[in-house]
């Protein structure tokens, strides 16, 4: 399945608030599973800043699940990450579940779900994959999860997409 994308905290900060400095932590994205390995779930990205003001984080999204050994049960998503003391919190989008089917008794065909996007960024795309084709899953961007692998007919396992690094942007109203 499809891993979730980040969450996103959001806040307005005087200068008093702000400080002369902050301190910035960018969570990496989570690593795509393989095999019956669930993805792992990417990193916090943090904004600390030096004055009064309180601590932004934007929390990782949850990876995607592996497709059950039994190939008849589809691969879970993953959940968004969570964000906190923002004067905004908004939570990553869920992953998309991927879908396992049997053709024939003999054929197995799996469809990799796409990963959550993100505010500023993209889940990596689904996939849907030809006769007699596998490939790794896509990467997101920017806090976007990464997509489910895609398998047909084939004994074989790939690697679900990684997620995409946090980000953290700062406009400065003068």
């Amino acid at each position: 399945g499809g891993g979730g994308s980040g969450g996103t905290a959001i806040r307005t900060y005087n200068t008093t608030e702000l400080g002369a400095t902050a301190s910035i932590t960018i969570g990496s994205g989570g690593s795509g599973g393989g095999g019956n390995s669930k993805g792992s779930t990417g990193g916090t990205s943090s904004f600390v800043p030096a004055g009064t003001g309180t601590t932004l984080q934007g929390n990782g999204g949850e990876g995607g699940y592996a497709l059950q050994t039994d190939g008849y049960r589809s691969a879970m998503h993953g959940d968004g990450g969570t964000a906190v003391n923002g004067e905004m919190n908004a939570r990553g989008e869920a992953g998309e579940q991927g879908n396992t089917s049997a053709y024939d008794g003999t054929v197995l065909r799996v469809t990799g779900g796409r990963g959550g996007n993100s505010m500023f960024g993209y889940g990596g795309n689904k996939l849907v994959i030809g006769s007699g084709g596998a490939t790794n899953g896509n990467s997101g961007t920017n806090g976007g999860g990464g997509s489910g692998c895609g398998i047909y007919g084939q004994n074989t396992t790939r690697t679900g997409g990684n997620g995409g690094g946090g980000i953290i942007v700062i406009f400065e109203y003068a």
